[in-house]
């Protein structure tokens, strides 16, 4: 099933291409929703292993300090974060060498593959025996790689600090340490982390196939991966606890990770101590619901806007079936939007304010007196959203514009359309976690 896939946040960034995202605001409230499941998580950060080698590299680091000379706190970060770049690209290489001959070794997942691939390529086309860790790994390795992906997550689960990139004690310490056993850190490699060099390619390939991305963790590292995820807390300790009873289900296409969550919410519906989980997930139901008819309508007209000749008008974009039929349906889906936001246990939350603004916009649709102004709403939405972001300190265009009557594209589209939206199915929604809490123990203790 074709499928456009949803836009990741409301903030963007002036260097991502395309230029836009999040087309219609909703992702202030998806990310309320996603933490009030399993707080602290990102869907980004969903390799378990990356936060065992970040607390390595940052271990190997500090034992390999000089003793006794003195660093001033951003010295120490310094040579941290220098350290935790090596590790990655070394990490990074290392997978890749180690899945060109060990069936089973899938490098989805790491970072920056692309780049450690071509790495590999030239060693193994030059016979090299020996490689640094000079090779580039990404276009911005401490902005999207380990440091700038993983860190914050790392922060969360109390394994660092981020502002210093020191390791907790308990359990940041000792998950780095359980790595560098387990997985017998070689000592050349070490060294090079601490202090660069070269590593031998025959060690980084079998060191490779022990610290596999894809490969299982051993006995202490899953322990205090697991206490990292859970321990102090309790709401992500219990949601863990339900996704874990409530594996994806095997059939055809493989099950949705919303009709996953419906599962989980039927489950504990009246259960004593899960209100709080039951709520969130009745919420996420609705919201990805009045989302996903949004979007449907939204890219129906930027479908439109690019296929019809002559450009259809506004009146007939109201009268189009599909535009139609997602106005009753959001009609439903916002009524029970609105009451999960007013009246559950939702409200108590501090940060309620960043759902406040999309529910009250499906709150407006609801409220319309005709498909063609709930089009027209949704395309108004649609500019505000564009003109509130900035690049270069100038309001982004809208993708869509109404003129004279007609539908028309702008310069500014960031998503081309290439099938035409007919049905909610091809409208992905938002991603809530859930697979990185799977990452946590699949392939995990002692395999």
């Amino acid at each position: 099933m074709l499928s456009v896939e949803p836009f990741l946040t409301a903030y963007d960034p002036s260097d991502l291409p395309g230029g836009s995202i999040d087309p219609l605001g909703f992702e202030r409230g998806y990310l309320f929703l996603a933490e009030r499941i399993l707080p602290g998580l990102t869907n980004a950060a969903s390799r378990p292993r990356y936060l065992s080698l970040l607390c390595a590299a940052i271990l190997i680091s500090d034992r390999e300090a000089s003793n006794g000379v003195y660093e001033n706190p951003r010295a120490q970060y310094e040579r941290r974060e220098l350290a935790i770049m090596r590790m990655e690209r070394f990490w990074a290489l290392a997978c890749v060498l180690a899945s060109k001959d060990e069936e089973g070794f899938e490098t989805s997942g790491i970072r920056g593959v692309q780049d450690a691939q071509r790495a590999a390529r030239k060693l193994l086309e030059k016979e090299e025996t020996e490689t640094d860790a000079t090779f580039r790994l990404l276009a911005r390795q401490t902005q999207y790689g380990l440091i700038g992906i993983y860190a914050n997550v790392a922060e969360r689960l109390m394994l660092i600090e981020r502002k210093t990139l020191r390791l907790s004690s308990s359990p940041g310490t000792e998950l780095g340490q359980a790595f560098l056993v387990e997985t017998d850190v070689p000592k050349a490699l070490k060294e090079a982390v601490a202090r660069g060099g070269e590593v031998k390619v025959k060690t980084l390939t079998a060191w490779g196939k022990r610290a596999h991305v894809s490969g299982g963790f051993g006995q202490n590292e899953g322990k205090w991966l697991r206490s990292a995820l859970e321990d102090d807390a309790p709401v992500r300790r219990r949601m863990a606890d339900l996704l874990r009873r409530t594996p994806l289900l095997e059939v055809e296409g493989g099950e949705s990770e919303l009709a996953r969550l419906a599962r989980i919410e039927a489950a504990i519906e009246g259960e004593e101590g899960e209100q709080d989980l039951c709520d969130a997930l009745r919420a996420i139901r609705s919201y990805e619901a009045c989302f996903r008819l949004c979007l449907l309508v939204f890219y129906r007209m930027l479908w439109f806007a690019k296929e019809k000749t002559p450009a259809l008008s506004l009146d007939e974009v109201g009268s189009d079936e599909v535009v139609v039929a997602s106005h009753a349906a959001l009609c439903e889906h916002g009524q029970k939007l609105w009451a999960a936001y007013e009246g559950s246990s939702l409200v108590q939350h501090m940060d309620l304010e960043r759902m406040a603004e999309p529910v009250l916009f499906v709150k407006r649709l609801v409220e319309c007196g005709s498909s063609l102004e709930f089009a027209r709403g949704i395309l108004n939405r649609h500019r505000d959203v564009q003109q509130s972001k900035r690049d270069g300190g100038r309001p982004k265009m809208p993708w869509i514009e109404v003129v004279e009557g007609r539908l028309r594209r702008t310069l500014a589209v960031s998503q081309g359309i290439d099938f035409e939206p007919v049905n909610v199915e091809q409208m992905a929604a938002h991603i809530y976690r859930t697979a990185a809490v799977d990452n946590f123990r699949i392939g995990s203790v002692g395999q």
